[in-house]
Parts: C-alpha cells; sequence; structure tokens
C-alpha cells in the first residue's frame, strides 16, 4: 500500500498535489513548482548552504514535481497503439521526470553528506526512498526506509511511519517475528485513524507465531475499535476471524459466548466463520467450532443451517458415522416440514454425495475383511438412498434401484429383492422406464440367486416374469419372458399353463415361428415321454390344420408323428425281432408316402438296414442310395456310421462297384460337415477305384477331397497312391504329369523322390537325357529341403538319392583309375599326390553316401571305398621303376610299403566296420556278399547265404 506522508516544511503544498489529476492544474502547480525552485535556490544562495531544512524543501519539490511530470508522460504514453508502443524507448520517454528525481537524489545525498549532525536527516532518506519507489529500486526503497528509521527520532511521525511501513514490508513478505517489532514500535502512543488496520496485520502476525492469545486480544480490541468512525473499519474481517483465533486460542466456548452477544445472529456467523476455517484449510477448528455451536443453539429449528455446513465437512473428511448421525436429525426435520427449498436441495445434494462414495466403497473389495465396518456402510449406503427415496418421491424408484443394486453387488440378493420389488408393486405406469427395466431384471437375477424356499422362488419368479409381459407386451423382452415362464411351467410339469402361454404368444408374436415351435415342441415331447398319444395327434393334428404359424421343418416332425403313430405296429415288429413284417411294413410306407420325403428316407433306411442284417447287400446297397438321395446334409451324421459299415461289408464281399460308390456318395454328402470320417471316405473310395483301374474316378475324389477341406494327411495319402498306379501301370505321362502337380506340396516331396528315380530311369532309357538330368537335380533339391525341414524321408527314397551319389562316386574313380604312375621321380611324385588327394575325396563322399541312412548306400560306400583303397595299394605294389638298378628298386618298394601301411590298416578297419555294421542292423542288400566274403573265400561268387547255420528239411517242412 502505497503510503503518503505530510512533512511541516511543505504540509500544504504536498497535499494540494497529491490528488491532482486534472490537466490545467497539473500545469499551474508546475509553474508553482518551478517558481518555488528558483525561491529555494534564491534562499540557499543567501543562507549560503548551512541550513539544511532549505535542501529538504528543496528535495521534496524536486520529488513533487518528478511526480506531476511523470503522470503527464504517462498520459501520453498511453495514448501510443500498443503496437507502436513496443518498439519505443520507455526510458527516454520519461526522461523528464526521470531527471527531477536525480535532481532529488543528488540533494538527498549531499544533504546526508554535508549536514551529518542534522537531527532531520531521515528526511534526506527518505526522500531517497521516493526516488527508489518511484524509479522501480525495490531494494533501494527497503534500505532508504530501515535508514529513515534508524536517523529519525523516536516518537516523532515520520519514524513510527517508518516503522510501519518495515512492517508492512516485512509482513508481506512472511517474516512475521520482524514484522512484530516494527508493528509494535509504529503503534505505540496515540492511536490515528489508520491503527485498527495495522493492529490486525500485527494480531496476524501474532496468530502465525504461535501467540495465539495475544492475538485473540488485539483482535477484539480491534474489533471494538472499528466501531468507532475515527478509525478505519475492519469489524466485518475481525469478526469472521475472531471465529478463527478463539479456535487457534483453543477458546471455543468464549467464541459461541462472542458471537450469541452479537447481533443474534449467531448460527450464521458460525457457518460464516467455519466456511472461512475451511478456506483457511483449519477443517478440525471449524469442525469443532460448528459442533460447539449446535450444542449452544437452544432451538432445534434454528440448527440447520450448522447441521448443513458440519454434513460438507464431515462428508469430505471420510467421517461417515458423524455424517449419519446429523443426517438422521436433518431428515426428521425434512419429514416436519421444518426445511426450506435452499435447505433441502443442500441436504439432498450432501447425501448424493456420500452415499456415491460409500456406494463404492461397499460394492469394492476393500472392506472384505473388516466385515464389521463393511456392514455399518452398508446399513449407512442403504438409509441414505431410503432418505433419497422420500425426499424425492416422484424418482424414489431410482433411489430404490440403487439400494438393490448395492445389495446386489454385496450379494445379499434376499434384500436385493425387497427393493426390486418395492419398485415393480409401485411403477404401474405403462410408460417405458430404463429404470425399471433394470430392476425387473436384477429382480430375476437376485431371485435366481438368493437362497430362498422353492415354492416363494417360482412364486416369485412367476411375478417377475408376468410384470414384464405386463409393462412390455409387445417387445423383446415380453417375448423372452413368455419363454421364461413356459419353462418354468413345463418344469413343474404345467402343461396346461403352458398350452396357454402358447396360445398367448401366437397371437402375440405371429412372426417368432422358431420359437413358437419349439414350445409346442417341448409339450408334443412331454406328451410323447408320457405316452398321451390322443395329445399328442391333438398337438400334430392342429399343426397339420395351419392353425400355428411354424416353419416346415416341424410341420415335417408333426406328420411324421402322425406316421408313427400310424405305423407303431412296423417298429413294435422290427423290435421284436419280426424282421419280415417289419420290412414289409417299411417298403409299403415307401410307396404310400410319395409326397413325404422324410417318411419316404427313413423307410427306405431302415429297410436298407433289414436287408444289412439279412446279408441281402445288393438290395441293401440299393435301398441305402435312395435313403442317401433324401437325407439332408445336416442329419447325416445320424446315418454314416451305418453307411460305411455297409460300404465296408459290400467291399469285403467284393462287391467293389458298389462299394466305392457308397464311400464316394457319402463323401459327397458329408462334404460341408464337421463329420471326422471324411478322410476315412476318401481313402476308400480312392483305393477301390484304383483297384477297379478307374484312376479317373480316383482323381474326381481327390478333387472332392479339396472341396471337402480334409485334412492333408488324407489327402497326401491318396495323392501317393495315385502315383504308385500310374508307376505300377506304366502311365508315364500321367506319372510325370502329377508328380510335378503333386510336388508342389512340400511335405510329399520326400516321398515323390522314389517315383521320380523311375521317372529318370525312364527319360534315360528313352534317351531324353537332359530332361533326366533335370529330374536328377529336382530329386536331390527336394532331398536337401526335406533333410533341412526335418521331414522323415521313406527308405526306398534314400536308396534313390544314394544311387545317385553312388554314380557321381563311381565317375570319380574311373577318373582316378585312367592316371597312371611312370617315372621319372617327379611326375611319380606329382601322380602319387595326385592319387593321394583324390581318395581322400572318395573316402569323404562314400562317408557321405553312407550318411543318408539307406542299406544300399552304407553297404556301396563301405564297397566302394575298400575296393579303392586295395586298387591304389596294388597299383603302387605292382609299380616297378625301368631303367634302375636293382638296390634302387628294392629300396623304391621298400619305401612304398611304408608309404601304404597306413591305408592297409585303413581298408582292413572299413571292411571290419562294414561287416559289423551289416550284421548288427540286418542290413539286407543284394551287395552284402561282397563285405562279408573276401574274394579268396567266396571264389564260386555266391550271392545269398544264411547268416546262421542252415536246416536240412524234407519235402513234408519241420516236424
Amino acid at each position: 500500500m502505497k503510503k503518503k506522508y505530510t512533512y511541516f516544511i511543505i504540509l500544504f503544498f504536498f497535499s494540494s498535489l497529491v490528488y491532482s489529476n486534472d490537466k490545467d492544474k497539473r500545469s499551474e502547480y508546475l509553474n508553482i513548482l518551478d517558481q518555488e525552485i528558483n525561491e529555494i535556490v534564491r534562499l540557499s544562495k543567501s543562507v549560503g548552504r548551512k541550513n539544511p531544512t532549505v535542501f529538504v524543501r528543496m528535495m521534496y519539490v524536486f520529488i513533487q514535481k518528478g511526480k506531476l511530470l511523470k503522470e503527464q508522460e504517462n498520459e501520453k504514453f498511453l495514448r501510443i497503439s500498443p503496437k507502436k508502443r513496443v518498439d519505443l524507448d520507455k526510458r527516454r520517454f520519461f526522461k523528464k521526470s526521470e531527471k527531477n528525481f536525480r535532481k532529488a537524489k543528488k540533494i538527498a545525498n549531499f544533504g546526508i553528506r554535508k549536514f551529518k549532525n542534522f537531527s532531520g536527516k531521515g528526511y534526506f532518506f527518505h526522500g531517497l526512498s521516493e526516488v527508489a519507489l518511484e524509479l522501480g529500486e525495490k531494494k533501494g526503497f527497503h534500505e532508504n526506509i530501515k535508514k529513515v528509521f534508524r536517523n529519525s527520532k523516536k516518537g516523532s511521525d515520520i519514524h513510527k511511519k517508518s516503522s510501519i511501513t518495515l512492517a508492512e514490508y516485512y509482513y508481506n513478505n512472511k517474516s512475521f517475528s520482524k514484522a512484530i517489532r516494527f508493528y509494535e514500535n509504529g503503534l505505540k502512543g496515540r492511536k490515528d485513524r489508520w491503527w485498527t488496520k495495522d493492529a490486525y496485520n500485527l494480531s496476524w502476525c501474532y496468530l502465525l507465531t504461535n501467540n495465539n492469545k495475544k492475538a485473540l486480544r488485539l483482535l477484539k480490541q480491534v474489533y471494538y475499535l472499528s466501531k468507532n468512525p475515527n478509525f478505519i473499519d475492519v469489524s466485518y474481517r475481525s469478526e469472521r476471524e475472531l471465529g478463527y483465533f478463539f479456535v487457534m486460542a483453543g477458546k471455543f466456548s468464549d467464541s459461541i459466548k462472542f458471537y450469541k452477544a452479537g447481533d443474534g445472529k449467531l448460527e450464521e456467523k458460525l457457518v460464516r466463520v467455519s466456511k472461512y476455517l475451511v478456506r483457511k484449510g483449519k477443517h478440525t477448528a471449524a469442525e469443532k467450532l460448528l459442533e460447539y455451536g449446535l450444542s449452544n443453539i437452544d432451538k432445534r429449528e434454528k440448527k440447520t443451517n450448522l447441521e448443513l455446513q458440519i454434513l460438507k465437512l464431515y462428508s469430505k473428511f471420510g467421517k461417515y458415522s458423524k455424517h449419519l448421525k446429523i443426517s438422521r436429525k436433518v431428515y426428521k426435520k425434512a419429514e416436519k416440514d421444518q426445511l426450506d427449498n435452499y435447505q433441502i436441495e443442500t441436504f439432498k445434494n450432501e447425501l448424493k454425495l456420500v452415499v456415491g462414495i460409500i456406494q463404492k466403497q461397499v460394492i469394492s473389495k476393500r472392506y472384505r475383511r473388516n466385515k464389521r465396518l463393511l456392514k455399518r456402510k452398508l446399513f449407512q449406503t442403504i438409509r441414505y438412498f431410503e432418505y433419497l427415496a422420500r425426499l424425492e418421491e416422484s424418482d424414489s424408484y431410482k433411489w430404490n434401484f440403487l439400494a438393490g443394486e448395492t445389495y446386489f453387488g454385496r450379494k445379499n440378493y434376499k434384500k436385493a429383492l425387497l427393493y426390486y420389488e418395492r419398485i415393480l408393486i409401485s411403477f404401474k405406469s405403462s410408460k417405458k422406464n430404463k429404470i425399471v427395466k433394470k430392476a425387473l431384471e436384477g429382480f430375476l437375477a437376485s431371485l435366481k440367486k438368493a437362497k430362498i424356499e422353492n415354492e416363494k422362488k417360482d412364486s416369485l419368479t412367476i411375478f417377475g416374469l408376468k410384470n414384464i409381459i405386463l409393462f412390455e407386451p409387445k417387445t423383446k423382452r415380453s417375448n423372452l419372458s413368455h419363454q421364461r415362464l413356459f419353462s418354468l411351467y413345463l418344469k413343474k410339469k404345467k402343461i396346461n399353463e403352458c398350452e396357454n402361454i402358447i396360445f398367448n404368444y401366437s397371437k402375440i408374436f405371429r412372426g417368432e415361428s422358431k420359437i413358437l415351435e419349439e414350445m409346442i415342441t417341448k409339450v408334443m415331447s412331454f406328451y410323447k415321454r408320457n405316452g398321451n398319444k390322443k395329445s399328442l395327434y391333438f398337438w400334430a393334428q392342429k399343426i397339420k390344420n395351419k392353425e400355428f404359424s411354424v416353419g416346415p421343418n416341424l410341420v415335417k416332425k408333426s406328420n411324421l408323428i402322425l406316421l408313427s403313430l400310424k405305423f407303431s405296429k412296423v417298429e413294435s415288429d422290427n423290435v421284436k425281432g419280426n424282421k419280415k413284417d417289419a420290412l414289409a411294413g417299411y417298403l409299403k410306407i415307401y410307396r404310400n408316402s410319395k409326397n413325404d420325403a422324410e417318411v419316404r428316407k427313413n423307410s427306405a433306411f431302415n429297410a436298407a438296414v433289414i436287408f444289412y442284417e439279412g446279408k441281402d447287400l445288393r438290395r441293401s446297397y440299393y435301398w441305402v442310395k435312395k435313403a442317401l438321395n433324401l437325407i439332408r446334409r445336416k442329419e447325416i451324421f445320424k446315418f454314416e456310421k451305418t453307411i460305411i459299415s455297409i460300404a465296408d461289408e459290400l467291399f469285403n464281399r467284393r462287391y467293389f462297384k458298389e462299394s466305392s460308390d457308397l464311400y464316394f456318395s457319402s463323401l459327397k454328402k458329408v462334404c460341408f460337415t464337421k463329420s471326422k470320417n471324411k478322410g476315412l471316405l476318401l481313402k476308400n473310395s480312392v483305393l477301390i477305384y484304383l483297384s477297379n483301374g478307374s484312376h479317373k474316378k480316383a482323381l474326381e475324389s481327390l478333387k472332392w477331397g479339396d472341396r471337402c477341406k480334409i485334412d492333408g494327411d488324407a489327402k497326401n495319402f491318396v495323392r501317393l497312391e495315385l502315383i504308385k498306379y500310374f508307376n505300377e501301370n506304366s502311365k508315364l505321362s500321367d506319372l510325370e504329369k502329377y508328380l510335378n502337380l503333386f510336388s508342389a506340396n512340400k511335405r510329399m516331396r520326400p516321398s515323390l523322390i522314389f517315383y521320380y528315380d523311375k521317372l529318370k530311369a525312364y527319360l534315360f532309357r528313352s534317351g531324353r537325357f537332359e530332361k533326366s538330368n533335370r529330374v536328377k537335380s529336382k530329386m536331390l533339391n527336394y532331398y536337401k529341403q526335406s533333410k533341412k525341414l526335418g521331414y522323415k524321408i521313406p527308405l526306398e527314397s534314400l536308396e534313390a538319392i544314394s544311387k545317385i551319389v553312388k554314380n557321381n562316386i563311381d565317375k570319380k574313380i574311373s577318373r582316378l583309375n585312367r592316371v597312371v604312375f611312370n617315372f621319372p621321380e617327379n611326375k611319380f611324385n606329382k601322380v602319387l599326390k595326385y592319387k593321394l588327394k583324390k581318395l581322400d575325396e572318395i573316402t569323404s563322399e562314400c562317408l557321405n553316401l553312407m550318411s543318408l541312412g539307406s542299406s544300399y548306400g552304407i553297404v556301396n560306400g563301405y564297397n566302394i571305398l575298400i575296393k579303392a583303397y586295395d586298387d591304389f595299394i596294388n597299383e603302387v605294389l605292382r609299380f616297378s621303376p625301368k631303367g634302375r638298378s636293382k638296390e634302387y628298386i628294392s629300396s623304391f618298394r621298400a619305401s612304398m610299403k611304408r608309404l601304404i601301411g597306413p591305408l592297409e590298416k585303413r581298408g582292413r578297419e572299413f571292411r571290419y566296420e562294414a561287416r559289423e555294421k551289416i550284421l548288427k542292423n540286418s542290413i539286407l542288400s543284394h551287395e552284402n556278399y561282397k563285405l562279408l566274403l573276401s574274394p579268396q573265400d567266396n571264389f564260386i561268387n555266391i550271392k545269398y547265404f544264411p547268416l546262421k547255420d542252415g536246416i536240412l528239411m524234407d519235402r513234408g517242412g519241420l516236424n
């Protein structure tokens, strides 16, 4: 707050200038100030700069002139548009006023230096503080005010006012202990008009430094002095904040006495004070004050505002037990019409706020272990919902619904039922209401989960369903209610009530034929189980006469029932074993039911079964085909096992054509169903077609396999059988075509390698060498891919790959054998080195051949290795350098023997390994004899021989 000081030198002049805003007057005052400056300058010359009061006067004149000029400059500055104002040098614009302020500052600094012993030196510092304030130098202002305080006489006006200024500075900076010292100093002695305002601030300093009693005493004094027109009036604030001060001093009863002693509006004042305390964050103090107030107001009807205010505090800080206690009192007043509209609305809002919080706590899992607390919160929630239901009668069903939902959430279904039922009983309007619908759902859900007696439960369920039908006769909910009511009556075997529901449902929901069908079907099934043929015939006849709008399926079933009732004797004959009469009956039914496919289907199938049981397979095939033509795809699962059995028996009795036809026909029928027999039917039909040489029919079956989405294993089996068929029957063009087609499936490639080998051989024999080589490359690629993917490769395919690898090795050996030893030594050594290198390569490739895993590869790999080593050793031993001396030749052969020693040992090891592997793994191969017997032992070239000693048998065999 900007202070205005009045000094003894320019008392009248200063007061007249401060409040001047008029332009003309400002100009007049500026002229007066200029004259005053000239007069002061003249006076200072006459006294020879020895009188300090002259300089004080001069300083204040320049300050006042600067202020007037600043006002003038500020008006001009504000008249400039904001856009242009941004680019202006503000300091330059206020140059004149700043110049006067600088002069005043210079005079003050001169006075301080010149007149060190001047008792009024504080005025110079005061002038400096004024200049600092005008120039925006806050730090300078504060420092100079301190110096005013130190350099002015105690008790003087300027000393007191500087003290108050410093106190305000520290007060605003929240340095309350320092502020107290300066406030106390400034407020000593005579009380001026501003004493109440400053003392009010001092009382807050006392309070904020925990000197609560002193603060309370001073604020009470401020309050009473504010009533005096000679002082600034801060009574309104003081009265409100006295409650806070009383509370902080712990004098709650005194606060009540203080407010009681006022104008009698105790309740209103306490509410106002409590709100103030809440804003200050003193919620506990506000709560205690209100509680004291409640206990000190005699009349009940005058406590309402206090009660409503304290409810807000209780709700804010979760004191729900106290909240309930006060809410009971307020609710009783509301029942007696002692609350006005605003109070009722406030009370309802409080209830809604708290019940919303508590209901979430009740429904959550937070208090599930503290059952006692949970029970108390649940009680309070329900009580508040009941209060709101009575306070808002038009919307009472909403609050009853929430009470029911709360109980439902806590799984207290019995009590939930009471509130849901209350809604249904009270709400008799035909208007649509979402909450009533939900209440009805909650009622039925609670009823389902509540543990109550069965009879009572059923009566309540019927009540709920009837209410749905009553409120919503033509809605979806009513539709479902009819169905549930029907199910309930059916469960209790109250068939008459069930029939009434069917008649009522057929009138209201004419288009719901499917549901009507289900109801009628259940009633008819009940009569069928209980052997009530008369009632069963009654309903079947009504359906046949089209008295109900039902679908064709039920019409067919009812017609079937009518026929089954007629042909019950035929079924009886079949069950009793009188097959001849039963068969005659079924055939008669078939002939007499030309327009009824359902009857013809069943009679034909039953006839086929009787023929099958009687081993008359041709007639069984004939009638099952007729039945298949009439069987619908979605019901084939009822018949497929019997049809497969008939087809199996036809195959066993060598009726291949009929058997394959039946398998294939069944496959087409089950094609788009979830049958598990689709793969079996496909395999069987294809195998029989191929055994009869009908590969075209087999290919047609395979196409159906793709259409029917049969699993890949079954289809791959069929594809492989087709490839075998083409190979065995020398259909080489088909073999090539379907090998290329089926090899697109990577899982089939391991099995197809063998047949590619057959195709390769055929192409080679026919002179198509290039194509044969491409097939060979494809075989090797398929082998590598299959190994990489981890697919199992059949032995026959491995043997095919082994042959290719062996041929490649044979070619290398042939090239090796064409290179012969000769002399001189450098040529011999070069050939020897080459042959040893190639022998290592052949060894590596033979080991690779053996690792393929086929018996052919293992036996031939060892055989090639042994022969290659033997040939190399013999070639080296037989070689003799020509034209050399005997000593040289002898030395040469000795060195060669040392060279071939390890090779001979390696050859023996290979022969031993080969024999062990053949015998241990029982390998059967045409080449075994080459490894199991040495050429010396097997001089007559025996290829097959027993591994164990043989037994001589006579023609009669072993006895």
